[in-house]
């Protein structure tokens, strides 16, 4: 009996544990928002021997609203895209019998079935 209790215990704890591990992860963790997968973004850096004369004469590397829209994704703010899922087809399509009635035929006392 005392074995069983500890044991009741024990799962007790670990779920408790794995509760705890749960909600960190959600809270620290990257959501997949879309269907795609995140990249991580490098900035471009000028090197010391690219730059020539001043820093006012150096030529702009990188786009900013790129720069924003990967920020706002590593954020979980944005959804990244990804391909999108084509439906598929059934290999076999279903037939459909359909009983037509000639307008000649038909009449008051003609019954369908």
């Amino acid at each position: 009996m005392f074995f069983v209790v500890n044991l009741i215990i024990f799962y007790k704890e670990k779920a408790a544990e794995r509760a705890a591990n749960k909600i960190f992860t959600n809270l620290t963790k990257r959501k997949q928002l879309g269907r795609g997968e995140f990249k991580e973004y490098e900035e471009p850096v000028a090197l010391p021997s690219e730059i020539k004369g001043s820093l006012r004469l150096a030529k702009t590397e990188g786009n900013l609203i790129n720069e924003h829209v990967k920020s706002l994704q590593a954020r979980n703010i944005l959804a990244i895209a990804g391909d999108k899922e084509t439906r598929k087809l059934p290999k076999r399509l279903k037939r459909k019998f359909v009983d037509k009635w000639d307008i000649k035929k038909v009449t008051a006392d003609s019954t369908r079935h």
